[in-house]
């Protein structure tokens, strides 16, 4: 047996609980720490927006489900808005967003594919930025927006008069 004077009157398996209680205590902070990081939603609207969105095509009359051939998507990486189609990168698009105006605007500039901004002839004859100009919604699983191409005025809404409005599922 050994001598309860050497250990300070305690066993050697009452020194270790202290110990494993520490532990304990440790892993409970660290996993509550890592749920916070890996639940925190962004908080704003371009953190929302990345991943990937299904695009919901409108039925055409006479049939049932949705459009026919490989579902088409929206990935969107950082201020990237990229069209995929048959598991292929199609446009691309760079988003701004203006999450201040009333309703949200969104902005998308073409790309080329190496990057820069696409451009097209102007009224004017003059080149200029390929921007299509807009207004969205999000929420968690559902974005909708409505885009006005070239010149064309900024959609003010986006109400079902408009026959521009698209939704996009969460993938």
């Amino acid at each position: 047996m050994s001598d309860p004077a050497n250990t300070g009157g305690l066993t050697p398996r009452r020194s270790r609980r202290p110990l494993m209680l520490a532990l304990a205590a440790a892993g409970i902070v660290v996993a509550t720490a890592v749920a916070f990081v890996a639940l925190r939603e962004p908080k704003d609207d371009l953190g929302r927006l990345q991943g990937e969105w299904l695009i919901q095509m409108p039925r055409e009359e006479g049939t049932e489900g949705g459009a026919s051939g490989p579902p088409l998507l929206v990935r969107i990486t950082g201020d990237r808005w990229q069209y995929v189609a048959g598991g292929q990168d199609r446009q691309a698009f760079k988003i701004t967003l203006n999450e201040s105006a009333n309703p949200k605007e969104i902005d998308l500039t073409g790309l080329t594919p190496d990057g820069k901004a696409a451009s097209v002839t102007g009224d004017r004859g003059k080149q200029e930025a390929f921007v299509m100009r807009g207004v969205y919604a999000i929420d968690k699983k559902t974005l909708k927006f409505s885009l006005a191409p070239g010149t064309q005025p900024r959609p003010t809404d986006l109400t079902a008069a408009h026959p521009q409005v698209q939704t996009l599922t969460k993938k």
